[in-house]
């Protein structure tokens, strides 16, 4: 495994919440909240309006799908959090009582037919923008692969000194909202990079190109029979990882 992807490992695998920070200053990590208006469950406004505004604010993001307004992509995380209100988790600094969101990731469990939906996307037509239920599953259910769609920080909180580490933690956390000790061993990440350099690091970390090389994947049963001893070793230290997760809570101040 070259250095580059040693590095990028040890950024998930070797983070701890740090003993002292900065006075008066807290990172959380928690669900998008939630609402409830005639009885019926919607997603949190301002958690919504947050979300929106991050990925909207991010030029990377914001040219991957220019088309997309915020009014639009606003109908489209408000649809998918209908779909599986697990799909949104916020990263979210307090600093002298004052809460402000600054990033989020954004993960999406697909059926069969969910997976096969994406992979029919071209460079002009992406449908992981069309994605809605069924073909996202509800929480809690089985799915076939979890599309690891957003993952972003706003500018200047970037650098991991910035959140410290708490970027990390989120999709950390994340992640092992939808595994367990036993799914997770067949384990299927999708993801779409927006860019050749997220590309070649996620490469770097065992992800392979799909039918569609539009999106590759990381399929954990496979790889870990697949790859040499020392490479098995990362995704297994990764596995455990993810599953000491499952039991922190990172909500609370």
């Amino acid at each position: 495994m070259s250095i580059r992807a040693d590095t990028l490992f040890a950024r998930f695998l070797d983070f701890e919440p740090p003993a002292h920070t900065t006075p008066g200053v807290r990172f959380i990590v928690r669900r998008m909240g939630k609402e409830t208006k005639q009885g019926v469950d919607i997603p949190n406004e301002k958690d919504l309006d947050a979300v929106v505004r991050l990925s909207h604010d991010d030029q990377r993001i914001r040219e991957a799908n220019i088309h997309l307004t915020p009014e639009k992509r606003r109908t489209l995380y408000y649809d998918w959090w209908v779909a599986n209100n697990n799909a949104f988790w916020l990263l979210e600094k307090h600093e002298h009582g004052r809460a402000t969101v600054i990033g989020n990731t954004c993960m999406l469990p697909l059926s069969d037919d969910g997976v096969k939906h994406i992979l029919n996307s071209t460079e002009n037509n992406n449908l992981v923008l069309t994605l809605r239920k069924p073909l996202i599953c509800p929480d809690p259910s089985p799915f076939s692969a979890l599309l690891f769609d957003t993952w972003v920080i706003r500018e200047k909180y970037q650098r991991p000194h910035r959140h410290q580490g708490y970027g990390y933690a989120n999709v950390l956390k994340h992640l092992s909202e939808f595994f367990d000790d036993q799914t997770i061993n067949s384990a299927r990440l999708i993801v779409d990079p927006s860019n050749a350099t997220m590309k070649s690091q996620l490469c770097e970390m065992r992800f392979k190109p799909m039918e569609n090389e539009r999106f590759i994947e990381l399929d954990y049963n496979r790889c870990i029979h697949d790859l040499p001893a020392q490479e098995g070793h990362y995704l297994e230290r990764m596995r455990t990882k993810v599953l000491e997760y499952k039991a922190r809570d990172l909500s609370q101040i």
